[in-house]
């Protein structure tokens, strides 16, 4: 194991490009919680209102239909939350072997084994963009039927 000041100048030079993708991880990771935090809110401030608003049969309906966008919504964030954790992981996983590897000069082994975690990293930060995106377009939807659907209830 040969780590002198310059090899180790080498090493975290090239650990330093998946450090800055794990920062971006991290901020994915606070956008989908505020998103989940928002989706939490809404539907705590649904379950408080009087039980006399669900008597009437629309305003029943729109608070089961709400409802069932918030879950669906939950879902989407959990499984976002999910797949930008597993990414941040590998991404983890990615640096300690760059390290290892340049660290015990570990070979062509290593370095496959670097390629895959890393494509699967990406993997997983595609897949939590895409739940991501279903969220946001379940959000979107709600929020056009929400509007024309206050202009046809009573208020």
């Amino acid at each position: 194991m040969d780590l002198q000041a310059d090899h180790l100048g080498t090493i975290v030079q090239n650990a330093i490009a998946p450090a800055f993708l794990l920062g971006a991880v991290a901020m994915q990771m606070r956008v989908l919680n505020n998103r989940l935090s928002r989706i939490v809110d809404r539907k705590r401030w649904l379950d408080w209102r009087p039980q006399e608003e669900l008597s009437d049969p629309a305003r029943a309906t729109e608070y089961r239909h709400e409802t069932d966008v918030l879950l669906r919504r939950r879902r989407a964030i959990y499984r976002a939350i999910l797949s930008c954790g597993l990414c941040g992981l590998l991404m983890c996983c990615v640096i300690t072997a760059m390290f290892l590897e340049d660290a015990f000069d570990a070979g062509a082994g290593m370095n496959t084994l670097i390629a895959g975690l890393f494509v699967a990293a990406m993997a997983s930060l595609v897949l939590s963009y895409l739940f991501f995106l279903d969220e946001i377009f379940l959000s979107i939807r709600k929020l056009k039927l929400t509007i024309r659907g206050s202009r046809q209830l009573p208020h």
